[in-house]
């Protein structure tokens, strides 16, 4: 029986990403194609002052007064001309941050600590970096990113714009998914958007195997399975957002978007999220970020990064040019997002994994007397047990379940694929077809833990060896 959750998708945010890589590409391409000269200038006119001058005198040359062009708004802080601009041209090296996101968000119930580095080069208008991350939740278990991307800076248009390529492993469900994905973002002044296309690679996979209610009905020892299918989905987020500098060398930053996934059991999941962040000093980051949806519910997830270089050594901190700092890191997802679905089989008859066969339980009980347990025919069911385990044996059973009280007076020799349990204090597991162990049913244990005591099947007056396996 598999229990399954659908929701209606909605183009809303398809069209968000289209908005989102339609603009990227319109200043990619307006920035090449439109020349310098067609945009527009901030310098102010030329403006030439004529003087009066006498008929014998000659005309003296116009006296030309030229403003200087307007400061770029990065360099309005007053000791912006002591800054050493070593990012302004083409330059090379890395940046990095350590954090950790406490709390479940959309797509992961865990938190997770990540560490990052971003080696870039920077030659003119052009930003090429790498983003490689790693990560591992509080559970130990691990996954990475791997990204390539490109951006362009728009000095006259006080933006930039770029794209980027992504490589996503992730374990943190205890099973390896992975997947590609493409990143768009552009900023331009205080204002960015970016969206983020997610697709898997990975096959659904089983994520847990669990085996209970085992019960034995005649010679057959069954039970019930439930399994959880895992599913990487594929899908898209978005989001825009609004930079507030703070005393020139913090800022705080809010955004708002939405997502939609869908893939294996889900007929779609759309959501909203809202994120606000505030940066110290180019150093340490703090974000709150809330998502909504049908699938995951409503939820808060908590970050604080650490960033490298600190403060005045971090590459934005010497950025003059009159575009936004593009040392930023890609926004996008860790973990690769994973729906879960449930099927529950009853009844199941376990069976030895190495032959593909149903064991057959005999049960024994010997009483001092030598005589059986039942009043009918011996056949090994819990009314009618065998005496003894060799007419178990010659019955054709594999597993025998010696009863509370017997008493076995004869020396036993168990033949390969043979199991020999005696009801007791302390539980038992039979390996079954498909994973896992079957527990066998142990009612004894029921009654000493309520009794206290318990009359354990035992082996007497036999020389040598009692049980030969």
């Amino acid at each position: 029986m598999s229990t399954r959750k659908s929701y209606r998708p909605i183009k809303l945010l398809r069209l968000r990403l289209i908005g989102t890589v339609g603009l990227v590409v319109l200043l990619l391409i307006s920035s090449t194609l439109i020349p310098r000269g067609l945009r527009a200038d901030l310098s102010p006119p030329v403006r030439v002052m004529p003087t009066e001058q006498n008929e014998d005198e000659e005309s003296p040359e116009p006296e030309v007064s030229i403003k200087p062009k307007r400061e770029s708004q990065s360099l309005q802080s007053s000791d912006a001309e002591e800054i050493v601009s070593n990012t302004t041209g083409n330059s090379i090296g890395v940046f990095g941050r350590a954090s950790h996101l406490a709390a479940k968000t959309f797509g992961r119930n865990v938190s997770i600590t990540p560490i990052e580095a971003m080696p870039y080069l920077l030659t003119d208008e052009h930003f090429i970096f790498a983003d490689v991350r790693g990560f591992v939740t509080n559970q130990s278990k691990a996954g990475g990113n791997f990204g390539l991307g490109y951006r362009r800076l728009l000095d006259d248009w006080n933006a930039w714009a770029g794209a980027s390529f992504w490589y996503d492993a992730d374990q943190s469900t205890g099973n390896m998914f992975q997947q590609v994905g493409l990143s768009f973002e552009g900023l331009i002044q205080q204002f960015e958007v970016r969206s983020n296309v997610y697709l898997p690679v990975s096959s659904s996979q089983s994520v847990s195997n669990s085996v209970n209610n085992a019960t034995i009905v005649g010679n057959q020892l069954l039970y019930s399975r439930s399994i959880d299918i895992g599913t990487a989905l594929r899908g898209i987020d978005a989001e825009i957002g609004y930079s507030l500098p703070v005393l020139d060398r913090h800022v705080v930053r809010g955004f708002v978007g939405g997502y939609h996934f869908d893939g294996g059991s889900t007929s779609g999941v759309n959501g909203f999220k809202a994120r606000v962040e505030g940066v110290i000093d180019n150093t340490i980051t703090a974000q709150v970020l809330y998502t909504h949806d049908k699938l995951y519910g409503d939820n808060f997830m908590v970050g604080l990064s650490l960033q490298f270089p600190f403060a005045k050594n971090h590459p934005t901190a010497a950025w003059t040019r009159n575009t936004p700092s593009p040392f930023r890191f890609v926004e996008r997802n860790y973990n690769v997002i994973v729906a879960q679905s449930q099927t529950s089989d009853i009844n199941q008859v376990a069976a030895d994994p190495t032959t593909g066969k149903a064991y057959v339980i005999d049960q024994v009980y010997s009483n001092p007397n030598n005589s059986g347990g039942g009043s009918g025919t011996p056949d090994g069911t819990s009314a009618n047990p065998f005496s003894s385990i060799s007419a178990a044996q010659a019955a054709g059973g594999n597993v025998f379940i010696v009863q509370n009280g017997s008493v076995l007076n004869q020396a036993i020799t168990l033949n390969p694929g043979e199991h020999l349990f005696g009801q007791g204090t302390f539980n038992e597991t039979l390996a079954t077809t498909g994973g896992g162990n079957v527990q066998i049913p142990n009612l004894l244990l029921a009654v000493a833990q309520q009794t206290g005591a318990v009359s354990t099947p035992s082996i007497q007056g036999v020389n040598g060896t009692a049980v030969t396996l």
